[in-house]
């Protein structure tokens, strides 16, 4: 097979550093984004509702096109939960 032995490797190498820059700019994108989220006046905020934040934070551009009106029905039609 073509990808067994030296060949392998090389073609793993490669793979390896045309994939880092994209893995690494992501990554990178999110603490920057964390470190926005999480201020000293928010620094107490539990587990939970850090990673909601962050998700909000970082999938920014997909929660622009949700609709006000439809996440206030979304909110109204749950139950009370006491």
């Amino acid at each position: 097979m073509f990808f067994e032995g030296a060949n392998g490797c090389i073609y793993r190498v490669v793979k390896l550093a045309l994939l880092l820059p994209v893995a690494t700019a992501t990554v990178e994108r999110c603490f920057s984004k964390l470190k926005l989220v999480k201020t000293d006046l928010r620094n107490r905020i539990g587990p939970e509702f850090l990673n909601n934040a962050m998700v909000c934070a970082v999938e920014k551009d997909f929660l622009s096109e949700v609709k006000d009106d439809d996440v206030m029905e979304r909110f109204q039609a749950m139950k009370k939960r006491r």
